[in-house]
């Protein structure tokens, strides 16, 4: 608890394990583990802290304020670079988007309902950032969201990758789970039918594979399975009938 207590929201690892710094994914398990602990103002300090150091105000991708994947120093409206790891190249922090920022849906479904105010700042600038992670024809010259297959959105692991066979990032079934996280707040029947639809992406043995090749086809060197997006398949389903009983 005091190690939490203790936090400023930085991480020396973002979830991709790849680069450090102020990540939003990393500020919402933060937060989430504090108001666990019935730590609701260190909790809001987090959130105080991940809405000054992990959203562009004044970015390149909208006029209106969105999560960006990670600031090295917290500046993340500077348009400082970042060199993308696995031989990728340098853009700017505030250019690069990922799908981290749905951990706070994820823990803190309602923001509004535990951090007021605050949370109802949170929650605007979530649903403008869903909407760019969403858009295949935004600004963002390396795209997280792919071609679609059979209708159902496809996301890579952040924009501009080159984790992958040749250098070029294939989608991840696990982030078209994650995304249903966000869809269930909202309508848990849209929710549960975007689960059912990544089954779609599975491979041989119905087991989820890391990456899909430019086929959107479960490729060899992928590992599989993932154990992360099986975890994660779980969790929505009994998500799904938490809400659906209230």
């Amino acid at each position: 608890k005091q190690v939490l207590l203790n936090s400023n929201g930085a991480t020396d690892q973002e979830r991709w394990e790849e680069t450090g710094g102020y990540s939003p994914n990393t500020m919402a398990v933060i937060a989430a583990a504090l108001a666990g602990v019935g730590e609701k103002d260190a909790a809001t300090k987090i959130l105080e802290t991940a809405l000054q150091k992990t959203v562009s105000y004044h970015g390149p991708l909208s006029n209106e304020p969105y999560f960006i994947r990670i600031s090295r120093n917290g500046t993340s409206d500077n348009g400082d670079m970042i060199q993308i790891a696995n031989g990728g190249p340098y853009v700017a922090e505030n250019r690069v988007l990922d799908g981290g920022f749905i951990e706070w849906v994820r823990w803190f479904p309602r923001p509004e309902a535990y951090f007021g105010k605050l949370g109802e700042t949170l929650n605007d600038i979530l649903e403008n950032t869903i909407r760019l992670y969403d858009d295949p024809s935004n600004r963002v010259a390396g795209r997280v969201s792919t071609s679609s297959r059979q209708g159902l959105l496809l996301f890579g692991r952040y924009a501009f990758d080159a984790y992958g066979y040749g250098g070029k990032a294939g989608p991840w079934p696990i982030l078209t789970a994650e995304r249903a996280l966000f869809a269930m707040r909202e309508n848990p029947a849209t929710g549960i039918k975007g689960l059912r639809e990544v089954r779609t992406l599975w491979g041989a043995g119905d087991l989820c594979p890391e990456q899909l090749g430019y086929d959107l086809r479960p490729i060899a060197y992928a590992a599989t399975p993932l154990v992360w997006c099986h975890a994660e398949m779980i969790e929505l389903a009994n998500l799904y009938n938490l809400r659906t009983k209230r």
